[in-house]
């Protein structure tokens, strides 16, 4: 039974507003250049950065097996600018392969964002193809390390679609034996940080979600945390294995639903936007009893039921939750 306390924490700050996805902003095909590419490509608004951690890993190797030096590819196109091509900003050896960053040389109306391409060290990059990625907003400061805990490296970038305000989307290939999407977060206003939360030698993606977010005058209040893990091969959404990690959040937002007062930013006159912080964190986080527990002791308006089957049904639409599994206590 939940108690009315007091105590404090910090939520991830990761959130705009108005995000409208298009869903054929990315793309992934092969075309035909001097070398086979596989492209990842979108547009995008770079308005938004986020925090980066250190990390705690060992940094992997970066000599290759290999002396030769595969063929420089052609500068990647700029998608929408007829003949603008980005120009090459550097190069890096990473593993077995060369990863080349690039830009662009004039300065465009629209925000391009760089564009990577990473080609194989090994045989002059035969049979291996060339990866693209364009529309990046950032490069993450791990792309080099190995999240993984496979012995490979990764690269990891936040690439965005354009838009006032909208929208992201964090991308990492492992380059193993050849280049392997591991990480392609939903399209949102988040982007997200890597981090070994459980120093198993595996990083963690932590980004956010934001499923209610139309119930609220203030949706990046309802911003709430959610933790992929690397399994299977992929980073995929596990929150709920990783339930002590929202503690903080679960102790700073019952104070706030303690404290709530219809006056507090809500547009219909309810505590709602105060209570609901605490049910997403024990939502995501697996404690769905202690969810409903706290809604009905801090939400005393007579519309809670629909309230409550309004909250499940818009978060089992949303990609980053996962429901707890059958045998967690």
């Amino acid at each position: 039974m939940l108690t009315k306390g007091s105590v404090s924490l910090v939520i991830l700050p990761f959130a705009l507003i108005g995000c409208s996805v298009n869903a054929s902003a990315i793309t992934e095909t092969a075309v035909s250049t001097p070398s086979t590419i596989a492209r990842h490509s979108a547009t995008a608004d770079p308005t938004l950065r986020y925090p980066t951690v250190t990390p705690t890993a060992p940094q992997p190797t970066t000599t290759p097996t290999s002396t030769s030096s595969p063929l420089t590819p052609l500068p990647p196109q700029v998608k929408g600018f007829i003949g603008v091509s980005y120009s090459l900003e550097s190069k890096q050896t990473i593993g077995n392969y060369v990863v080349r960053i690039w830009s662009i040389p004039t300065p465009t109306v629209e925000f391009v964002g760089k564009a990577i391409t990473v080609q194989s060290l090994t045989g002059m990059g035969a049979g291996q193809p060339i990866l693209e990625i364009d529309s990046i907003l950032e490069i993450n400061p791990l792309t080099g390390h190995d999240l993984t805990g496979d012995g490979f490296p990764d690269i990891a970038v936040t690439v965005a679609t354009g838009g006032a305000n909208c929208c992201f989307s964090v991308v990492a290939y492992n380059l193993g034996l050849e280049p392997t999407k591991i990480l392609s977060s939903p399209y949102s206003e988040f982007s997200g940080t890597f981090q070994d939360l459980n120093r198993d030698g595996i990083f963690e993606f932590i980004t956010s979600d934001d499923p209610l977010r139309s119930f609220c005058a203030y949706p990046t209040a309802l911003a709430v945390k959610v933790i992929y893990q690397y399994q299977n091969g992929t980073y995929q959404p596990a929150s709920p294995k990783f339930a002590p990690y929202y503690a903080e959040d679960i102790a700073k937002h019952t104070r706030v639903a303690t404290d709530a007062k219809p006056s507090d930013g809500d547009w219909d006159g309810t505590t709602k936007c105060s209570v609901l912080p605490l049910v997403l964190d024990f939502l995501y986080s697996g404690q769905t009893d202690e969810a409903w527990e706290a809604l009905r002791l801090y939400y005393t308006y007579p519309d809670l039921e629909n309230l409550k089957l309004d909250i499940e049904w818009l978060i089992r639409k949303s990609p980053k939750y996962v429901s707890p599994p059958p045998d967690m206590p």
